[in-house]
């Protein structure tokens, strides 16, 4: 999640840790169901905002860190490991030109498409503007909302350095009624 030209290495395996605040922002504007999926849960932020929202959340990343219950998975190549009708709330790798949030989103509306569940991904504010990705927005059913974030995010303590990326959360919901919601939060 580091912008176009950064002058410093990208994480491995695109490694970025989500604040609270971030994930609170998409909880509070978008009603999801008590059990979620994280699929690239990292070190489990995003499951530790959701779960003390009240929500039971699975978590499954190719390497997690330091949480014991996290499955290690494959969310691009391997099923689903629990017996669940679970929303996928994530922060996704984004690889070369952001082809691997392209695979996650893909991925996660596949999965949650079945019982009409709904999917948050949290992107570059710019994500939907590509030509190539109107498939998943402008003309994809179950899109339904942007929340940009007014704050942006510190990924990386730089000492004085300030973020220059904006983001964003993007939501699908397979329940929606078409209607395409603009939001902020932060």
């Amino acid at each position: 999640m580091v912008a176009r030209g950064a002058t410093y290495e990208r994480a491995e395996r695109d490694f970025y840790v989500t604040p609270a605040w971030v994930t609170e922002v998409v909880a509070s504007q978008h009603a999801f169901r008590p059990v979620i999926w994280e699929p690239a849960c990292g070190n489990g932020a995003i499951m530790e905002a959701l779960g003390k929202r009240g929500h039971t959340v699975y978590g499954s990343d190719i390497e997690p860190v330091g949480i014991p219950q996290a499955k290690r998975l494959n969310f691009l190549t391997e099923a689903c490991p629990w017996p669940i009708d679970a929303d996928i709330v994530t922060n996704p790798p984004y690889g070369r030109q952001g082809r691997i949030a392209e695979a996650f989103i893909h991925r996660a509306l596949e999965y949650t498409r079945g019982h009409m569940g709904s999917v948050a991904m949290l992107l570059a504010v710019d994500f939907d503007s590509a030509k190539t990705r109107a498939r998943f927005f402008r003309e994809h059913p179950a899109f339904c909302r942007k929340i940009v974030l007014t704050r942006r995010i510190v990924w990386i303590e730089r000492d004085g350095a300030s973020p220059s990326q904006n983001h964003a959360w993007f939501v699908w919901n397979w329940r929606s009624s078409g209607q395409k919601l603009l939001s902020y939060g932060g």
